[in-house]
């Protein structure tokens, strides 16, 4: 990542008060062609090499098309590229300046793919149901690799819906995403904005702000990489992150994980 040509466009102020305001906020044009082409190189080999030996939890595929990838979690624990990723200086001064309490620290990587025609609904959650953190000083950094519109299964986020705290959430019985919003607030609370991105634009969201998408019954693609990250300062309540992985343990060997 040395050789990156990927830059700010804005200033940093209007960065950070989008997202305290609204719970996430949209940088255009951070990654350009070139960092996008490496990166899509390097996902490409970590499927086809990679993949194939993943333990359950690491891998989802879509039910209607297995061998469709749904979501790839943990690749930087594989591969020495998706593990320097997280480090890249653009994406740490962006989280800086959002999380600015405590050290920035990075807590995994994932792709998401929804794919044309196939690609499933992601229910309505926040992610904190998974990671537990307290206080919720966290978030999610995504990297746009194709056009998100509204054809093709946008995300969809609430505006400031992280300011309500983590809310009821129940099993979805969704491989990737096994807990949804026992009841979503409404529009009138917290208004959907769909996340319209632009290959190469990013985009961070709290861990608190709900989020959810439809499915892709279009002819094109959304793909997109993300990377989490968290203040030093955020600390895990570990008795709640046990119980969830045991749930989560569950739902695997009901399913082998592979659907």
């Amino acid at each position: 990542m040395s050789q990156s040509k990927a830059r700010l466009r804005v200033g940093l102020t209007e960065v950070v008060e989008t997202y305290r305001r609204d719970g996430f906020v949209v940088v255009r044009g951070v990654f350009p062609e070139g960092d996008r082409r490496v990166l899509e190189q390097e996902l490409q080999r970590y499927i086809k090499n990679i993949v194939p030996e993943l333990p359950s939890g690491e891998a989802y595929f879509e039910q209607s098309a297995p061998e469709s990838i749904k979501a790839l979690h943990n690749l930087n624990r594989h591969s020495e590229y998706f593990s320097a990723l997280h480090l890249h200086p653009t994406l740490l001064q962006l989280v800086r300046a959002v999380l600015p309490e405590g050290e920035v620290l990075p807590t995994g990587t994932s792709y998401f793919a929804k794919l044309a025609g196939v690609g499933s609904a992601t229910p309505s959650h926040q992610d904190n149901i998974f990671q537990h953190y307290d206080p919720p000083l966290a978030l999610t950094l995504t990297i746009s690799l194709s056009a998100a519109i509204p054809e093709n299964g946008v995300l969809i986020c609430r505006r400031g819906s992280h300011q309500g705290g983590l809310l009821p959430h129940r099993p979805s019985n969704v491989l990737g995403f096994s807990q949804t919003l026992e009841r979503l607030p409404t529009t009138a609370q917290y208004p959907e904005v769909p996340l319209l991105l632009t290959p190469g634009d990013i985009s961070l969201h709290h861990v608190n702000t709900i989020h959810y998408s439809h499915a892709n019954r279009s002819g094109q693609d959304r793909r997109q990489f993300a990377i989490g990250y968290r203040s030093s300062l955020a600390v895990r309540d570990e008795r709640r992150y046990e119980e969830y992985q045991e749930i989560l343990k569950r739902l695997h060997e009901q399913s082998s994980g592979r659907t």
